[in-house]
């Protein structure tokens, strides 16, 4: 027998919101960085800050995007097995993995640049 203990919302971002954030990376990156995350069944509490969470924080029409940041440094993306980005992306640890092991000194200064990026596209759209 199987019992439930805890379950989490899946995570829905708001369409427009995720696309002017998409579109915000690829200024400030480039499009060759930037890459269209698969659905994938991994669960955070994100959920909780947007309409998932209502009955939590109260506030109505909160949207939401949510992203993947990027943290391993050239030497170990060139070695990753691939020619695509996916397939890159696919063969490499992810966090919370032994393996994983971002490099900080990219890997801070890109999700600021990402951060901030995203909250101004968000807060003032072009």
């Amino acid at each position: 027998m199987i019992s439930t203990v805890s379950g989490s919302h899946p995570t829905r971002a708001d369409h427009g919101t995720a696309a002017a954030v998409l579109r915000a990376h690829e200024r400030a990156f480039g499009p060759q960085r930037v890459a269209v995350w698969p659905p994938s069944l991994a669960t955070e509490d994100f959920p909780l800050y947007g309409p998932a969470g209502l009955s939590l924080h109260g506030v109505e029409g909160i949207r939401t995007a949510y992203w993947m940041l990027g943290s391993v440094g050239p030497r170990q993306w060139a070695d990753a097995p691939g020619d695509s980005a996916a397939a890159k992306l696919a063969a490499l640890p992810p966090n919370h993995a032994p393996e994983f092991r971002p490099d900080p000194r990219l890997t801070v200064p890109a999700g600021i640049t990402a951060l901030t990026s995203a909250a101004l596209a968000h807060l003032d759209p072009p």
